[in-house]
């Protein structure tokens, strides 16, 4: 008898030993499949093949990616033959863990710092669905600035009652009170900034505190389209670059002459830009390269036997056009760099409208006889350079130089030591002094004057990975699967704790369903 009992415990023993080796073989099967999906997310890359049989030769990212790593992982080798535990829903599980870790802890910073702004956009992608991001604005106890992104919703009405319900159930989704926002920000589309049933003042009833901010960078936009339209000289110079690009850049053997002159000429090869019609502020880098290759521009217009190109020569052989080029480029460099300024999520709104006050200030100085003059003389010089006819102008003024560099030093405007410290000096002051402990009341003023946004930019990016992810051969992909993917790519410095996820797998209900399933995830912790 106490043969048989010895016996028994030997057996006994095995078994847990074996069980404790499947148990730690599984543990870390489970890690390197979560691993590999979040590097997935991370790179933007698409998971699923078109087809995912033994005998394909390509059965996408997720599967091909294992089993390269097999080759050197022995236990991805031998479990991914047991059980494979790689379809898409557990791919789906997967992402939709792991986006809601990342989503969690930025939820967590939002109610710590207690208010936060929100900002909307919307797009169309590539499967003609309407596209609504949010993206929430926070400061932490150390004022510093974070921008979260919540996800993507699908929507069929663009209207102003439509996009404020969804925003509500968004909210009401993520557990933020609107008690708590003191700013929205969104475009200047009308369902958005509707006086009267636009979602800012829908919200406004209910959130009195959260301030509308049109964001800058639209306005940005906005004046430089009208300001563009209205000078009939600007916009003429617009036409014929437009149309530069259109004839040089769309034909490869246009192209290949343009390149070929910039060669001989030992230049570095620059392509003509193509100018957008929604971001204007963009349009710096085609101005920039007709201005630096203007010469190696006219010589390849010269060359090309086209109707076209002759009027164009006609057109950019003049001084009228090579003037207004110089005042053009002059304009939108300066618009430019305010634009990129604008862009940062790390600015306050005051920074940003002592930057937008600057480029004014600086836009009004160009405005007298000294900067005039300048143009005009860069102008000349290379209508002289090009053997183009300068204007025939009577002298009209008598400056001296002195007298005008005189004046100027006299008018130029100059900071002094009196002006008040800006708003990263001031948080400086606060934090290095601790008096965000002892002024508690203006600790929560300053924190929310950081927290309100000065634009949609946040908004804008989400729209760029969408477009990465959601592409014309990805175009079915899940509202879910998205909002996953985009959240794990855009917050791809975020740290998952991948036992998390290897206990969200073992507690999901719908692996209850498949018996053998469960045996072998509940082997893992027990």
């Amino acid at each position: 008898t106490l043969q048989n009992y010895n016996n028994n415990t030997d057996v006994l023993k095995l078994i847990n030993q074996q069980h404790s080796k499947q148990a730690t073989e599984n543990r870390v099967y489970l890690r390197e499949l979560i691993r590999t999906a979040h590097f997935l997310t991370r790179q933007g890359v698409s998971f699923r093949g078109h087809r995912e049989n033994v005998g394909s030769k390509n059965r996408g990212n997720f599967l091909e990616l294992l089993e390269l790593r097999s080759n050197d992982n022995e236990i991805i080798k031998k479990k991914k033959e047991e059980i494979q535990f790689t379809d898409y829903k557990i791919q789906n599980e997967l992402i939709d863990l792991m986006s809601k870790q990342v989503l969690d802890r930025i939820l967590r910073e939002i109610q710590q710092g207690k208010y936060f702004s929100i900002m909307i956009d919307e797009t169309t992608d590539i499967s003609k669905l309407e596209q609504v991001s949010l993206v929430v604005r926070y400061t932490n106890d150390q004022f510093k600035v974070h921008e979260g992104f919540m996800g993507f919703a699908r929507t069929t009405e663009m209207t102003g009652e439509a996009l404020f319900n969804l925003l509500l159930e968004w909210l009401k989704k993520l557990n933020l009170d609107v008690k708590n926002i003191v700013a929205q920000s969104y475009d200047g589309a009308s369902p958005m900034q509707g006086e009267y049933k636009g979602v800012a003042a829908r919200l406004k009833q209910i959130a009195p505190c959260g301030i509308y901010i049109h964001c800058n960078g639209h306005i940005l936009n906005l004046c430089l389209v009208d300001v563009s339209t209205r000078v009939s000289s600007i916009r003429n110079n617009f036409g014929i670059v437009s149309s530069l690009y259109n004839l040089i850049e769309n034909s490869a053997k246009r192209h290949a002459i343009f390149e070929e002159i910039q060669e001989e000429a030992g230049l570095q090869s620059l392509t003509i830009k193509q100018m957008s019609d929604t971001r204007w502020t963009c349009r710096w880098d085609c101005l920039k390269v007709v201005l630096i290759r203007y010469p190696q521009i006219i010589s390849t217009l010269q060359l090309i036997e086209a109707p076209e190109s002759h009027l164009l020569l006609h057109s950019m052989e003049s001084f009228d056009f090579v003037f207004h080029l110089f005042i053009m480029s002059e304009i939108y460099l300066l618009t430019n760099i305010l634009s990129k300024y604008l862009q940062s999520s790390q600015i306050s709104i005051t920074q940003a409208l002592k930057q937008v006050k600057m480029t004014v200030d600086t836009l009004k100085s160009l405005r007298n006889e000294t900067e005039f003059e300048r143009f005009y003389s860069k102008a000349l010089q290379m209508c002289e350079e090009n053997e183009i006819d300068p204007p025939k102008l009577s002298k009209q003024y008598s400056l001296s130089y002195d007298d005008l560099r005189g004046e100027q030093r006299l008018y130029k405007t100059k900071l002094t030591t009196s002006s008040p410290a800006t708003l990263p000096e001031i948080k400086s002051f606060i934090l290095d002094n601790h008096l965000n402990v002892g002024l508690p009341v203006m600790n929560k003023l300053f924190k929310i004057l950081w927290t309100i946004p000065v634009n949609t930019c946040e908004c804008e990016r989400s729209f760029s990975t969408l477009r990465r992810i959601k592409t014309y051969l990805r175009s079915t992909t899940g509202e879910d699967r998205l909002s996953g993917l985009a959240l794990l790519n855009i917050e791809r410095e975020a740290e998952i704790d991948y036992d998390e996820i290897i206990k969200g797998i073992c507690i999901c209900k719908e692996h209850q369903k498949n018996s053998i399933l469960v045996t072998w995830i509940k082997c893992v912790y027990d």
